[in-house]
């Protein structure tokens, strides 16, 4: 489907809380008054009246798209974009509310990998190009990923650095340096980015010619997930924040996924862990596929467990059950509701997982 026209769009901004505007929000805006001071402006947002600095000179009548630059002390100032009826044709429905709900470029690339990120796949797949490598910099890269992945006989619930050690060397953080790096000839900058994304876009760059078609592939599938978890990992712009983050976890040699969607209210510019909605997903060496539904609401939780085949699962649980129960009023949660579910009969948890939010609940009950 294309869009021929803004009625879609602004159908969607409506839809868009505007006490909590962003940096980076793109609305239409049309100019109402514009009297004493060129770059000030009473502008209407979806039929409310604001008062708005702009960052290029605009008419009365005028209507355009413009990116939310900075709102708040200083008041609500607007930079004017030109986003054309061409660039729009060049988007799905689904893809302007998924660029929309992000707070992202209106890019069919950026629609891409935000939709390839919710789309997973067996990471030993892609990873098994660069095992079999004989390159010197892929075997680098490799033992690079080896140290970083999360490992499961050293996760036991209590200790998370694994995971912020993990997140932290994927690179999600380094674009201003990458940036730097990548358009400037000076090579001391190699030494300051050591990330996965930094050593991928140098071997890329380095030896584009020398790599085989699989070792390429599997390059630029490991980029993109990175740039789809920078992407994912903010928390959008509607009422509630929502995050999706993926893992790689490790256990002999083999690769498992964990997926991890979380919904909260806004506290501030954070998540408020306290009102919040989880979901998790990882594939185990010994059941295979588990998921956990999880709703707390100040220091209640309501837990539910998900698996295919549940007679299975029944037993595990009972056998720790009182373990994560200890571990969890240590941590001053109450537990008020245990249940277990197969996974059709929750559709729900697939759908959370796959950025489905539901933002406009209030999650504070």
């Amino acid at each position: 489907m294309q869009i021929n026209n803004t009625s879609f769009i602004n159908q969607i901004i409506t839809e868009s809380d505007l006490s909590r505007l962003k940096i980076g929000q793109r609305l239409q805006v049309e100019i109402l008054s514009n009297e004493g001071n060129q770059d000030e402006a009473i502008i209407s947002l979806n039929g409310k009246l604001v008062k708005a600095k702009l960052e290029a000179q605009a008419q009365t009548g005028d209507r355009f798209w413009a990116a939310v630059k900075e709102s708040g002390e200083n008041g609500l100032i607007l930079s004017r974009e030109n986003v054309s009826n061409a660039a729009l044709n060049g988007l799905s429905k689904e893809q302007i509310v998924l660029i929309m709900d992000r707070g992202t470029g209106f890019d069919p690339g950026v629609a891409k990998v935000l939709a390839n990120f919710t789309d997973i796949k067996s990471n030993s797949t892609i990873l098994q190009p660069l095992l079999k490598s004989k390159n010197p910099q892929i075997r680098n890269l490799v033992s690079l990923l080896s140290d970083i992945l999360p490992d499961w006989s050293k996760l036991d619930g209590k200790n998370y650095t694994q995971l912020l050690k993990y997140f932290s060397a994927l690179g999600l953080d380094d674009e201003k340096d990458l940036y730097a790096r990548f358009s400037s000839k000076n090579t001391d900058l190699d030494s300051n980015l050591q990330s996965v994304k930094a050593n991928i876009l140098k071997i890329i760059q380095d030896q584009d010619n020398k790599l085989s078609k699989e070792e390429k592939s599997s390059l630029e599938a490991i980029l993109d997930e990175i740039t789809g978890q920078q992407l994912w990992i903010q928390s959008g712009i509607k009422k509630n924040a929502y995050s999706l983050l993926h893992l790689i976890l490790q256990d002999q040699g083999r690769f498992y996924n964990c997926e991890i969607a979380v919904e909260s209210a806004r506290k501030g510019k954070r998540m408020d862990p306290e009102h919040s909605h989880i979901a998790l997903q990882v594939e185990t060496p010994n059941l295979g596929k588990v998921g956990a539904d999880i709703m707390i609401y100040e220091n209640k939780m309501q837990l539910c467990i998900l698996h295919d085949e549940i007679d299975v699962l029944k037993p595990v649980i009972q056998e720790v059950q009182q373990d994560v129960f200890n571990n969890l009023n240590a941590l001053g949660l109450q537990i008020e509701r245990v249940s277990i579910k197969s996974f059709k009969d929750f559709p729900y948890f697939q759908e959370f997982l796959s950025g489905k939010h539901q933002s406009e609940v209030d999650i504070k009950g």
